[in-house]
């Protein structure tokens, strides 16, 4: 009866409906076709190894995907160098999924990738290579599943006209026996493992796509599992395609409802143009403990105290500027009317509350040397790093208490925005495509904690996102554009990346 309803299931997902822009006709113009894949879901092993696929030459894409389990260290990919980590994902299913791309060079037309492990373990890793894509400007959005099923949509993702669209599905199970992809997409590559605890994979893909959002692409496997899904975009070179997201800043803005919103036109046009998600929510009451789940993700905990100062209520652990600078990024604060670096008590128009990197006591040193005074719309630290290009990767701009709508007005807080967002939309970062630019508020008003989001970036048009959010999913966001794994409390909340398209 099993495998009937799963043959049931399989003739359903190859007649459901093309994702949006999927398999749809473009313009001719630059193209992006596959070159070949390969797999390695090889036994328990201490090194698992895949080939360069056959008919690689040197300018192709490689597309790398390295699936564990997150009890297991894994070490890699090395025997071919220059590989740039897109995205990972870290499920509630136990595993950890990360996608790599680099351009191939001579070298690796026959060469060797591996992951190496202390201890005999499974995994898997499948090699892709596509040519005519252009490598810096892939893109790649996971999702792991919490609960089992044979149904297993990918996430959504935005591509540019003319783009490829890698799907990819993994699984951990020892049920799986088969892997189907719909009509809609060509399938490239099928792994299936041997014993228990074993991994099962499959790659498909469709091309050229129209612009615009495309997927969920729904595989379908013959026995329930809970496995991870990937939507990888490689659009083509020369395409002009946007450069991806690598900087994210997150401007704060204090104590009221997403109604506001009709009160601060210029905030309410650029959800309107660009995105922005009706049903966000600060996760406590009063403002401090927002701010240090949005930074780590760690809970709202205020020792107690209303807004305590640092002093009275420090925090340990890592958080979203550690992460950034242990992985090679970078990451400031700038706060206005802040008269020194890492400033921990209260001073006019100042309030440590709403800092949250002064907290930790764990990042001091990195404190005092990145969290810094905003300084002025003609001079300072916020206006010479986007002058210059050199916003970090992870960055909060705090405005005082008088432009951040808790002291001032609402009024007051758009007229500041309408100042200073020009000038960082007309920075580098952002016309590059590089930078993300989030404005959002603390917390709402009583028991209603739905507050503005809005995300300004040139990959998002006219996006309206309605799935619940909070500030955990504002710290996962944080991670998501690092292409590192969340950090424990944000793991679990909704991929605001996905959600948006970024």
């Amino acid at each position: 009866m099993r495998r009937l309803l799963a043959c049931a299931l399989i003739a359903l997902a190859a007649l459901a409906t093309a994702p949006t822009a999927a398999g749809s006709a473009t313009a001719a113009g630059p193209s992006v076709t596959f070159v070949g894949a390969g797999h390695s879901a090889a036994p328990s092993q201490k090194t698992k190894s895949v080939a360069v696929p056959s008919g690689t030459a040197a300018g192709d894409t490689l597309v790398l995907v390295f699936t564990h389990a997150t009890s297991q260290a894994w070490d890699g990919p090395t025997g071919v160098t220059g590989w740039r980590q897109v995205a990972s994902v870290t499920g509630a299913n136990s595993l950890v999924s990360t996608v790599y791309v680099k351009q191939a060079v001579a070298a690796d037309t026959s060469a060797t990738v591996r992951f190496v492990s202390p201890v005999y373990s499974k995994a898997m890793a499948t090699l892709a290579s596509y040519r005519g894509a252009d490598p810096s400007a892939v893109t790649a959005v996971g999702a792991a599943a919490s609960t089992s099923s044979t149904q297993h949509p990918t996430p959504s993702a935005t591509a540019p006209s003319g783009a490829t669209v890698a799907s990819y599905w993994v699984d951990k199970s020892i049920a799986t026996t088969s892997w189907t992809a719909p009509t809609s997409v060509t399938t490239r590559d099928t792994a299936l493992g041997t014993g228990s605890g074993r991994y099962n994979s499959l790659l498909a893909d469709a091309g050229p796509v129209s612009a615009g959002s495309y997927g969920p692409v729904t595989a379908v496997t013959d026995e329930a599992s809970r496995a991870v899904a990937w939507t990888v975009v490689l659009p083509p070179a020369g395409a002009g395609s946007t450069q991806p997201i690598t900087k994210l800043m997150v401007v704060w803005e204090e104590n009221h409802t997403s109604a506001v919103l009709s009160q601060m036109p210029y905030l309410s046009s650029l959800g309107q143009k660009y995105g922005q998600a009706t049903q966000y929510s600060g996760v406590t009451h009063p403002s401090l403990g927002n701010y240090l789940v949005a930074a780590s993700g760690q809970g709202a905990s205020t020792c107690g105290l209303r807004d305590p100062l640092p002093s009275a209520c420090p925090q340990s652990g890592p958080t979203v500027f550690r992460q950034a600078l242990d992985s090679g990024a970078t990451a400031k604060t700038y706060a206005e009317s802040m008269t020194a670096n890492c400033q921990r008590t209260n001073s006019t128009n100042y309030a440590a509350r709403h800092n949250p990197w002064v907290y930790f006591t764990d990042d001091t040193t990195a404190c005092q040397q990145y969290d810094v005074p905003l300084g002025t719309l003609s001079s300072g630290a916020l206006r010479s790093d986007v002058d210059n290009g050199n916003l970090p990767n992870v960055s909060m701009v705090v405005p005082n208490l008088l432009d951040d709508a808790h002291n001032g007005t609402p009024q007051d807080a758009d007229t500041w925005l309408s100042q200073w967002l020009p000038v960082v939309m007309a920075g580098p970062d952002f016309t590059s495509g590089k930078l993300a630019v989030v404005v959002t508020f603390d917390e709402g008003v009583s028991t209603n904690q739905v507050v503005p989001f809005v995300l300004v970036s040139q990959s998002v048009s006219q996006r309206v996102v309605s799935s619940v959010g909070d500030h955990y999913a504002l710290c996962r966001l944080y991670s998501d554009v690092l292409h590192v794994a969340p950090l424990t409390g944000c793991a679990a909340a909704p991929s605001l990346q996905s959600a948006f398209g970024l």
